[in-house]
């Protein structure tokens, strides 16, 4: 037997089985419904990619939805994890009052101690540059996380 004719038999077989069980197949809706389901409802509560993934799986068979392959699974939780991501910082800086934001951008920009070089200043006040630099700045200076030149 070739194998292309084994390919197609496990396709009908596996298409007999989940439609003589009441599923569907996923389509890219479903997908894009379990990513807004996701990012609104989920990644506010939990951290865990783990978790997500088997929330999707789980979200799924209730539904009576063939569950996207594993490798699916991961882009949809990862595409989730970056909606949410961006509007939580969204959210949260839209809630500083200008002088606020002013003064963290030049938190972030200033050189105090000479040692340390912050990312460059931007106009823009996107989560990504603050994340960044928060992370240069508890990272490279001594003391903060970095290495203590004593």
């Amino acid at each position: 037997m070739s194998h292309e004719g084994t390919t197609l038999r496990f396709r009908v077989s596996r298409g007999e089985t989940v439609s003589r069980h009441g599923f569907r197949a996923n389509t890219e809706e479903d997908q894009e419904r379990l990513a807004v389901w996701l990012a609104t409802e989920l990644c506010p509560v939990e951290l865990s990619r783990d978790q997500l993934a088997a929330a999707v799986v789980a979200r799924c068979r209730n539904d009576h939805v063939e569950p996207p392959a594993p490798g699916q699974v991961k882009r949809l939780v990862g595409k989730a994890v970056k909606e949410f991501e961006a509007r939580f910082c969204r959210s949260t800086l839209d809630r500083l009052s200008h002088a606020t934001r002013s003064r963290l951008e030049d938190l972030i920009a200033g050189d105090t101690d000479g040692e340390f070089t912050a990312y460059p200043r931007t106009h823009t006040y996107g989560c990504v540059s603050f994340r960044k630099s928060h992370l240069a700045m508890t990272s490279g200076v001594a003391g903060r996380g970095g290495t203590d030149p004593a």
